[in-house]
């Protein structure tokens, strides 16, 4: 049975370990960065991440930062969960462990532009595509920074009768 929990500090080391298993090559978290992150006192920003546990053994994970003067902001840094356990909405129930559920509260999330089954996961749970940064090259025509999506999920107020009336006819 799969657990949820927030970090703790004896879980960095299973993290690395997790990351460096993945077949995606993305960022991996080593334990001293995510050891300093978590410690770390007078930042800008602190950090919130929640594990996902199938015995022993972390199976996903999700690590996001808060900006210390915008608290209702929460920007995810990575969400990944194990291979051999996706689709079984593990990482749904990571994401809405972020969710906004205040008005006015929003979380953010960067996607590759060529991320397809990411952006269709995202989608699927409440997140729209809000922003574009296009791929930037060099002078010589090399690829500097790939592009990428930014989305976010974003708490609003419910519309009211009037409003919904007068949008549905525009």
């Amino acid at each position: 049975m799969i657990t949820y929990r927030n970090i703790a500090l004896s879980d960095h080391q299973a993290i690395e370990d997790f990351d460096l298993r993945q077949d995606d090559h993305g960022e991996i978290f080593c334990k001293d960065e995510l050891d300093e992150i978590f410690t770390r006192e007078n930042s800008f920003v602190v950090y919130q991440a929640f594990v996902a546990v199938d015995g022993e053994s972390i199976v996903g994970y999700i690590l996001c930062m808060i900006p210390k003067d915008y608290p209702k902001q929460r920007h995810i840094l990575r969400c990944v969960v194990d291979k051999d356990y996706r689709r079984q909405g593990i990482g749904s129930e990571l994401i809405s462990r972020l969710e906004p559920r205040e008005v006015g509260h929003k979380v953010t999330i960067e996607v590759a532009h060529e991320e397809y089954s990411e952006l269709a996961f995202l989608r699927s749970n409440g997140y729209t595509i809000t922003s574009m940064v296009e791929d930037e090259y060099s002078e010589e025509g090399e690829l500097e920074m790939e592009g990428y999506f930014i989305l976010t999920n974003e708490k609003k107020p419910p519309m009211e009768l009037a409003q919904r009336l007068k949008w549905r006819m525009n």
